[in-house]
């Protein structure tokens, strides 16, 4: 028995993966599978009819990009073009869609066939690869700083102690040291050790941060007398280049929403950053204010400040933009980029105002405890 070719034709494009419309001049609907049909209900929401305009059926938003196409198809130009939907209950959905020309034998044009393939699940594919690499490239940026850090950073305040080692115990035996000479160079000597600490505490906190080990322990925290043990902790260094250090609150009733010892980190980091880069006989303010439901920290220096470059490549951890301070302080630029990630896990963002030749605000909000 002969098979019946229409019936055939119409088995084999209702049982492919891809939802045919024939349309002719008008885009009046002469053929449509059942393909076709079931994409028209899910993202127009309509059921298509042979006989009737295909244009009521396109949404709005896409009808004039739709007749462009259309346009061009019926010209002779084939238009291939991938469109995006939203669905509800499944989301972003994308379709890959055609429109082909039809001739006749006489090489008449006598329809649009225009097609429709659900690509959704290679496009999810494609962008799932895209966040892959970006991972990727981010992970081997933060290789790069890592081993740059422990190669660069911390082989210097180690040179440092090697040498002052090496001298104490070469005058020490000689005996040739006064007091004096021996006050200054224990003095640097701290000092090396304490930037030596400083580097591997921040480094520390920071590779666990990029490992998500670290978990905010969030509590209500009396504000003066963490500042109160912060400035003593910090005094010595800003005595050392004559700094006032000083700081302004307005929360002898209020507390903050934080983590402790995140929270001291950041304050830390701030103030040593300021004093790096604040002059002799500078300032440094922290002005501390209770707001309706935040607690906002302003940390203000007369320092050297920073050009628009500067800032815009401050907390990137893949571009060493670390300068020395005012006293040839050295450091990594890792304190600013671990104070932003903190304040991102305590719910808060670092903000940064600078002015070249007057100084830099760093500021930031985090939750007041009703």
């Amino acid at each position: 028995m002969q098979p019946n070719l229409d019936i055939t034709l119409s088995l084999i494009l209702d049982n492919t993966a891809q939802g045919f419309c024939f349309l002719d001049r008008n885009c009046i609907i002469i053929y449509a599978n059942q393909i076709a049909k079931n994409y028209a209900q899910d993202i127009w929401k309509k059921n298509i009819q042979i006989g009737e305009n295909f244009l009521p059926y396109i949404a709005e938003a896409d009808r004039l990009t739709f007749i462009k196409s259309f346009r061009l198809a019926w010209q002779g130009r084939r238009v291939v073009s991938d469109y995006k939907t939203k669905e509800k209950y499944v989301g972003d959905v994308w379709y890959h869609v055609q429109y082909v020309p039809v001739y006749d034998t006489e090489k008449t044009c006598i329809g649009v066939l225009f097609s429709l393939l659900d690509i959704t699940p290679k496009k999810k594919s494609e962008i799932k690869i895209l966040q892959q690499k970006k991972q990727l490239k981010s992970l081997i940026e933060t290789r790069d700083k890592f081993i740059s850090i422990i190669a660069h950073d911390i082989k210097g305040p180690l040179h440092a102690l090697l040498s002052f080692a090496n001298l104490i115990t070469e005058e020490a035996e000689q005996q040739i040291l006064n007091p004096e000479e021996i006050s200054y160079l224990g003095k640097e000597l701290l000092k090396s050790t304490q930037n030596l600490y400083n580097l591997l505490d921040n480094l520390l906190h920071w590779a666990n941060a990029q490992r998500d080990i670290i978990t905010p322990n969030l509590e209500p925290i009396a504000l003066p007398p963490l500042i109160e043990d912060m400035f003593q902790l910090m005094q010595p260094l800003a005595k050392a280049k004559q700094i006032t250090l000083s700081y302004h609150n307005t929360v002898e009733e209020c507390s903050v929403v934080a983590d402790k010892e995140m929270l001291k980190t950041i304050l830390r980091n701030l103030i040593t950053n300021a004093v790096k880069f604040t002059k002799e006989n500078g300032k440094i303010d922290l002005h501390i204010t209770c707001h309706t439901d935040t607690i906002h920290f302003a940390l203000s220096d007369t320092g050297i400040g920073m050009t628009p470059q500067v800032l815009e490549k401050l907390f990137r951890i893949d571009t060493k933009i670390s300068t020395k301070g005012t006293a040839n302080e050295i450091g990594t630029g890792l304190g600013l980029v671990l104070c932003k990630e903190f304040l991102q896990k305590l719910g808060g963002s670092l903000n940064v105002e600078s002015e070249v030749g007057k100084g830099t605000t760093f500021s930031f909000a985090l939750p007041k405890y009703l």
